[in-house]
């Protein structure tokens, strides 16, 4: 349990870490420590302007870093029983060190599109991981089985959900290919693109196809909702009922942020305007963490209809041949 409760802790500190970071871009902070992985050759700068922000994301992430690594030697000293744990808390170490160089990368090749963009997919995907890490570490619940399924249901609620899971993660890479391309300012006016449809630029297309993308990703969550929403809450599962009926509000909100960012930060760089930025990438991680709990979740639950119609099957068969 506490080892649990340890990587629960571990997730929430990488999610803070996302939001951390989502203020160092908007507030033209990136290249506020030209050097690396020092700030201008000290681990402890004055902390004021843009260091604040480029330097707190830095401390962030040598905490997520230290907590990764606390939990991979926890696991391999707890969880004997399961190699496989132990081969993957390692893995989440790997993968936060390589982020950390990446984002040292970043850095000292002043800021590529390229290198910020993958930067923050692996940062979303590394969250993702990390969620389920944490899953599979809840006591008494074992791997998910990620498998087909053969059982009562199918998996096409899963299979809708872990699609919707794919297309925000997407939807937040081309957000930040948005940004690192400094396609957000090309569009100032809401729906369109400075009256265009289609603008003819390349960061107003870059701009526009994140909008539309996003409209689409609306329309998809609300009919999977609509779609399963009888056959998920009759699974008995609160953490799946739960994730299920928080998306569309989750996803109304992330929506509403995406329309403020146009008409605050995207027109005037203000405090509340990065407020909005950072919340509106915080809501997209919140959503995509839903999703992946609830992908998580709804493949536990298909397994155990799978193993009890199986027992049944065993036991009705037990029962007719014990029949003179």
């Amino acid at each position: 349990m506490k080892l649990h409760r340890f990587s629960q802790f571990t997730v929430f500190s990488v999610f803070l870490l996302l939001i951390v970071g989502a203020t160092v871009n908007p507030t033209g902070s990136s290249l506020a420590c030209p050097d690396w992985p020092t700030c201008y050759g000290s681990f402890f700068p004055e902390m004021k302007g843009g260091i604040l922000f480029e330097h707190s994301h830095r401390v962030v992430a040598t905490l997520v870093g230290f907590l990764t690594i606390v939990q991979a030697i926890w696991i391999t000293a707890a969880r004997h029983d399961d190699p496989l744990l132990a081969k993957l808390g390692w893995t989440a170490v790997f993968l936060v060190v390589f982020q950390g160089v990446l984002g040292g990368v970043t850095v000292l090749m002043g800021l590529s599109w390229w290198v910020s963009t993958t930067h923050l997919a692996i940062a979303m995907a590394f969250f993702c991981y990390m969620i389920y890490l944490s899953y599979r570490l809840r006591p008494g619940r074992g791997a998910p089985t990620l498998g087909p399924y053969t059982g009562r249901l199918d998996g096409p609620e899963r299979l809708a959900v872990g699609m919707c899971a794919l297309a925000v993660y997407l939807q937040i890479i081309l957000g930040g290919l948005m940004r690192h391309t400094q396609s957000g300012r090309a569009c100032l006016d809401f729906p369109w693109c400075n009256g265009e449809i289609w603008p003819g630029v390349p960061g107003g297309r870059i701009h526009m196809l994140h909008r539309y993308s996003g409209y689409a990703i609306f329309v998809l969550l609300l009919v999977v909702v609509f779609k399963y929403r009888k056959t998920i809450s009759g699974l008995k599962r609160p953490g799946a009922n739960f994730a299920f009926k928080a998306v569309p509000v989750v996803l109304t909100l992330q929506v509403a942020l995406g329309v403020l960012t146009v008409f605050t930060y995207l027109r005037s760089v203000d405090a509340m305007g990065v407020s909005i930025v950072a919340a509106h990438l915080a809501v997209g991680a919140g959503l995509l963490a839903l999703l992946a709990y609830l992908y998580l979740d709804l493949g536990r639950q298909l397994e155990h209809i799978r193993i009890g119609q199986e027992v049944e099957a065993v036991v009705t068969a037990a029962e007719t041949n014990s029949i003179p």
